[in-house]
């Protein structure tokens, strides 16, 4: 008891340093000690210095997304890498059921991460909500009230920190047919999360039609979230800046002779804090992945082509980047796999149920609040037993 009271009268910036060390999951309990630790543990400062501890510790968790038909979210598993396993076993710790995903369609895909918390955006529906997968606290963003033309869809997304104000921000184009000048326009909206609304901001006066990729890396970094575009033949890089919230077109590098990016399939990425492009052959039965890697922003001839990884065979697509230049892939059966570069081989996470469309995150903990609902834990999270083989 005697250290237990020492422990809550401890000078705070020790408090600070040994709580800072800890995860979420145990700081979320431990705001219930009492209100000192209640309001210190929600202190934006703390906030902000755990994730930078959280960072520095390399505690960097797994999500991969993964199902099959409408309930395309209800299987995310959470997977952790044992720091003192020397051969980097990866094994599926939990699995996890978000019940406000129940409506999203099987397009739907996750952004981010950024600071710790996801974006998941569906097309088809409109619908969008904030997740913090550390606090399972989620936010359904409310409907955007702005005046749309009768036939519009919805197209590219983008989540983002807005350094300027503090702010987290979703960008959102939706394309949409003028009768009148009988063409398709792009639109611009963007949603705040300190104001809870939607509101219009301008676009590019040529901004690409064709935006997006299907879900792959990650390509938000440093207030900046980045989209493959292609305008007629050519492709090239939409930017956009979340706190002076204007879009940038960047360059492509040129790939080589007899290469064009039309003719291969490429996805954008971030590879240690550049923007970064993908390149391969998707039809060929062993496939090499080219990284390039944009050393200077807005620099064309800052391109640097930084590795070639493979011949790897049996893999569709790359997901996602992981420790030691490892590269986690879809494999030609649908399923998780990850390639180790030094041993070149492929090991099969062997994720629990239906895999259907994959998607990797790899984010840091984070305390960031977003004004949202939690869920009851026992409602979100369903534990699993892994057998190791």
């Amino acid at each position: 008891m005697a250290e237990d009271v020492e422990m809550l009268n401890m000078p705070e910036d020790v408090l600070i340093d040994i709580l800072s060390w800890l995860p979420v999951k145990s700081l979320v309990r431990f705001r219930c000690v009492c209100k000192a630790w209640f309001d210190l543990i929600r202190n934006p400062v703390f906030v902000v210095k755990h994730h930078l501890k959280q960072t520095t510790l390399n505690n960097i968790t797994l999500l991969v997304r993964h199902g099959e038909g409408d309930n395309i979210f209800s299987l995310i598993s959470s997977l952790a890498k044992d720091e003192d396993d020397a051969e980097q076993m990866i094994a599926v710790t939990e699995t996890i059921n978000i019940p406000f995903t129940n409506s999203f369609s099987e397009y739907a895909q996750v952004l981010g991460p950024c600071n710790g918390l996801i974006c998941l955006s569906d097309p088809n529906s409109s619908k969008i909500a904030i997740w913090n997968p550390s606090s399972r606290e989620f936010k359904p963003l409310p409907l955007s009230p702005i005046k749309r033309a009768k036939h519009s869809a919805f197209g590219s997304c983008g989540f983002g920190f807005d350094r300027k104000t503090n702010d987290y921000k979703v960008l959102r184009i939706v394309t949409q047919y003028l009768n009148q000048r009988r063409c398709w326009v792009n639109q611009a909206e963007i949603y705040s999360l300190d104001a809870d609304s939607w509101r219009e901001i301008p676009t590019l006066e040529h901004l690409p039609q064709d935006i997006g990729d299907i879900p792959c890396f990650n390509t938000y970094h440093d207030g900046h979230y980045y989209w493959r575009a292609f305008r007629g033949r050519g492709g090239l890089i939409l930017s956009f800046d979340f706190a002076d919230e204007v879009f940038e077109v960047l360059p492509l590098p040129d790939p080589g002779e007899g290469i064009s990016w039309n003719n291969y399939s490429w996805h954008l990425a971030i590879f240690n804090g550049c923007i970064a492009a993908v390149l391969y052959a998707w039809q060929d039965p062993e496939k090499c992945f080219d990284l390039w890697v944009m050393t200077e922003r807005g620099v064309k001839d800052s391109w640097v082509k930084q590795a070639r990884i493979g011949p790897i065979s049996g893999v569709d697509r790359p997901l996602e980047f992981w420790r030691n230049g490892g590269l986690f892939l879809k494999n030609s059966r649908g399923q998780l796999v990850l390639y180790d570069p030094s041993t070149q081989q492929l090991k099969n996470l062997q994720l629990p149920g239906p895999q259907g469309r994959l998607q990797v995150v790899t984010y840091v903990e984070s305390l960031v609040p977003i004004n949202g609902r939690r869920e009851d834990e026992d409602d979100l999270f369903v534990r699993t037993t892994i057998q190791n083989s």
